[in-house]
């Protein structure tokens, strides 16, 4: 019995109808998938029902062709060094090529042959030429546009590939896969032209990982075009988080929760009384519940007025709450700055023994000005 359409994933292979392998190789949901076909011709914007059901065609066949009519006479070069031409083509698992010698291997797999990994047992014996020192040091562009390496050749089926960026990323993979520019680099930054997801994984069980939530919407608040961010207008993110493996690692030392809360990520808190620069970073970074992000967040908003009032007095106001009217606009002002500090006052009570002891530092050390 196959999957629920729910449980494919990126890399699942299936043979399409028209007889040829796709492979997802992006999956945004079951109804949005890109698929890779052997051939090296990526279909976007399909389903995992077409997948599923294999109604998914290949660019290069025509509808109208069988897939038998298509492949019978087509001629690869194999990995021994003599090339083979397709002579019988059954089905897919069983094809028999003829080599340039007259020898003919029968009952193969057509994979095999795109592989170039059929051999000719008749001059097994006399191939020695190794592609080891011919491919490694082979350098090309992938899909994405990043070069890539082979720094380690054991056969075509088992290489080392190495990225040519700043992170070094290595992987294993194979000659086809480096030949069709499809080994994908985890580091390149396709996440909002700026950001990448690195060596790690931004689902589990077909969910996003909380730290995936956080740092997604980090990024979207930094980089996104929507009019809600253009409070965020000035702010950035750290070259250092600008890789969603690096900032799980942190979130994974510093995330914490309380019952009943809500926790966001603040970049003011901690820089309050440190004058740090106003960026998303390690330093200056800590999680807090939703109504202290909330105060600190509207602090900037909370404006004391000196000009009189209709009666001729100073009134003094703050956070909504009306605290009076005063003669003199010193009184007004101490009355508004012993509001602000108490009520600081009450969040670092309310969240004692709750927040790290940094957080609660700067509450019950705040004073209003």
């Amino acid at each position: 019995m196959g999957k629920h359409v729910n449980h494919y994933k990126v890399g699942d292979s299936l043979l399409m109808n028209c007889g040829v392998i796709a492979t997802i190789i992006s999956k945004r949901c079951y109804k949005d998938i890109d698929v890779l076909f052997e051939s090296g011709e990526i279909i976007t914007n399909r389903s995992i029902n077409e997948f599923t059901k294999g109604t998914i065609h290949c660019p290069s066949l025509k509808r109208n062709t069988s897939i038998k009519t298509n492949r019978l006479g087509e001629i690869k070069r194999m990995n021994c060094g003599m090339n083979a031409k397709i002579i019988k083509y059954n089905k897919y698992e069983d094809i028999d090529v003829e080599f340039d010698d007259g020898y003919v291997s029968k009952n193969k797999t057509y994979e095999s042959f795109k592989r170039g990994s059929i051999v000719n047992e008749k001059v097994k014996h006399k191939y020695h030429h190794s592609k080891r020192d011919e491919r490694i040091g082979e350098v090309i562009k992938n899909k994405q546009g990043c070069f890539m390496k082979i720094i380690d050749y054991d056969n075509y089926n088992k290489i080392v590939v190495e990225f040519q960026d700043e992170y070094k990323f290595i992987l294993n993979s194979n000659y086809g896969n480096f030949k069709n520019g499809t080994i994908m680099n985890p580091y390149h930054k396709t996440y909002k032209d700026v950001a990448c997801i690195g060596n790690t994984i931004a689902f589990e069980n077909y969910k996003p990982k909380k730290a995936y939530g956080h740092w997604a919407g980090m990024i979207e608040r930094c980089y996104g075009k929507s009019k809600r961010n253009m409070c965020y207008k000035n702010v950035v993110v750290c070259e250092e988080w600008l890789c969603f493996e690096n900032f799980e690692k942190w979130f994974n030392v510093n995330y914490y929760e309380i019952d009943g809360e809500v926790m966001v990520l603040d970049k003011d808190i901690i820089s309050y009384y440190k004058n740090i620069d106003k960026q998303y970073s390690p330093r200056n970074c800590c999680f807090v519940p939703n109504e202290i992000n909330i105060k600190f967040k509207t602090e900037d908003r909370v404006a004391f007025s000196d000009e009189r009032n209709k009666d001729k007095k100073y009134s003094a106001s703050y956070s909504n709450t009306y605290l009076g009217s005063f003669d003199n606009l010193e009184d007004a002002k101490k009355t508004y700055c012993e509001e602000k500090t108490n009520v600081y006052l009450q969040l670092a009570n309310k969240y004692k023994n709750k927040v790290p002891t940094e957080i609660y530092e700067v509450l019950i050390n705040y004073k209003g000005e």
